[in-house]
C-alpha cells in the first residue's frame, strides 16, 4: 500500500527522504494594561543574528474608534490586496521602532474581532544595532502606553 503521509513511513527510513530545514521561532508574550502582546524572536540571514519583532492585539473591547481600524482593502497593481494600516490612528502613536510594518485582522463576529499591528527591527537604521529581549519589549511597551494614552485623550 503506497502512501505519501509521512507518518506511516517507518522511522528508519525517514531520515532518508527530504524534509524541510526547520528553524527556530521563539515566541514572548504578554499583556500590558489589557493589551495582549507578542514579540517574537528567529535567526536572521547571517550566523548569530537575530530578528526582533513585535505585535500588539487589539481588541474591539479596548478601543472607542475600532471601526477605524477595522479596514477594507484595496487591489494595488491589479493583483495585490492592499490594507492602509499606516493611515490608521495607531501607526501614529509613539513607538513601532518608527514605523508600523504588519497587520491583520482576526475574527469577523462584531464584538469578538481583533486587530494586529507590528513593526520589526530590521530597518537600515537597526542594522548596526545590536538588540537584546529588554530593548524589544520596552519599545512594546512604550507602543502600548501611546495607544493607551490616545485613548484617554480621545475620550
Amino acid at each position: 500500500m503506497h502512501t505519501d503521509n509521512f507518518m506511516t513511513i517507518p522511522r528508519h527510513e525517514r531520515s532518508e527522504m527530504s524534509t524541510p530545514t526547520l528553524k527556530r521561532k521563539v515566541i514572548h508574550s504578554g499583556t500590558h494594561e489589557g493589551f495582549p502582546f507578542e514579540i517574537h524572536e528567529r535567526p536572521g540571514l547571517e550566523e548569530g543574528d537575530t530578528i526582533w519583532t513585535f505585535y500588539v492585539f487589539i481588541h474591539e473591547k479596548n478601543v472607542k474608534d475600532f471601526e477605524g481600524l477595522w479596514l477594507t482593502p484595496r487591489i494595488d497593481n491589479e493583483k495585490w490586496l492592499v490594507f492602509d494600516y499606516f493611515k490608521t490612528w495607531v501607526a501614529g502613536c509613539d513607538g513601532w521602532n518608527g514605523a508600523v510594518t504588519y497587520y491583520r485582522k482576526h475574527g469577523e463576529l462584531p464584538g469578538f474581532r481583533c486587530v494586529e499591528f507590528g513593526c520589526d527591527f530590521s530597518h537600515l537604521w537597526d542594522h548596526d544595532r545590536e538588540y537584546c529581549l529588554a530593548d524589544i519589549h520596552s519599545e512594546c511597551i512604550l507602543t502600548i502606553n501611546a495607544i493607551v494614552e490616545h485613548e484617554k485623550e480621545s475620550a
